[in-house]
């Protein structure tokens, strides 16, 4: 008999295209909001998390409008986060045109989403 067991999930490691000064921004935001430094993947997984929960991603992710000039920046998700962001992925890949930046444009949305949070 064979046992069949569920994949073990773990962080992911991952990058986000993205201007310098978004960091910053987090970084001002986590202190606002009781982060500590050493918690910008887990700000990064709550503004994932808080996206996917909003019916309307899709229609936030059209209005995002980065160049691709920005640097890349590795990064690190939660395992929920990531499961949560494949599937934004997917499902915005029925909608838009699925580009190499696909990925970085959902994360950008989660994030300036996230730090509009803050202003309101």
């Amino acid at each position: 008999m064979t046992n069949i067991f569920s994949p073990i999930l773990s962080p992911r490691r991952t990058s986000l295209r993205s201007q310098p000064g978004m960091f910053s921004d987090i970084d001002s935001s986590m202190i606002l909001n009781g982060y500590n430094k050493r918690e910008r993947s887990k700000w990064i997984s709550d503004a994932i998390v808080s996206l996917s929960k909003n019916d309307d991603f899709i229609f936030l992710v059209k209005q995002e409008f980065m160049e691709n000039s920005g640097e890349s920046t590795p990064i690190i998700i939660g395992s929920n986060a990531a499961s949560l962001l494949d599937k934004m992925i997917q499902k915005a890949s029925c909608e838009l045109v699925k580009t190499h930046d696909l990925q970085s444009k959902i994360l950008r949305t989660a994030i300036i989403q996230f730090l509009m949070k803050d202003v309101s």
